[in-house]
């Protein structure tokens, strides 16, 4: 009788584990450039909240309340002007959280993203 696993030669079991280490390999890479584009939206969005805020703050003189009252401002002598056009969301489709004025940018505005486990408390949230 012939064993199940007769089949299994050394020469097919180089083969599997080679593919096995491709395959993680490629995962592994596919992952990290996953993360690089997140990343890289997390600060564009963030940036354009930052730009909208600053926008915001030398048309009406104080800081604006959240980023949703960059989207609906308030009316100012008639006119209304959206600072953005829609509520910024980071590169894993979460909110993100403004500080005005900020404690890093005390011009400006703080703009934090959770990152990839939303959380604003460790050291992976993306300012």
């Amino acid at each position: 009788r012939i064993p199940v696993l007769s089949w299994l030669s050394l020469g097919r079991a180089r083969a599997f584990v080679t593919a096995g280490v491709v395959l993680v390999c490629a995962w592994a890479f596919l992952a990290s450039e996953d993360y690089r584009r997140r990343v890289h939206a997390t600060r564009a969005a963030i940036r354009s909240v930052m730009l909208a805020a600053d926008a915001f703050r030398a048309d009406h003189g104080r800081c604006p309340t959240s980023i949703d009252e960059l989207v609906n401002p308030p009316e100012v002598a008639g006119v209304t002007s959206r600072y953005l056009s829609s509520a910024r969301l980071d590169g894993w489709d979460r909110p993100l959280r403004m500080t005005c004025p900020g404690g890093k940018h005390p011009g400006s505005v703080d703009v934090v993203s959770g990152g990839p486990t939303g959380t604003f408390l460790d050291l992976e949230q993306i300012e």
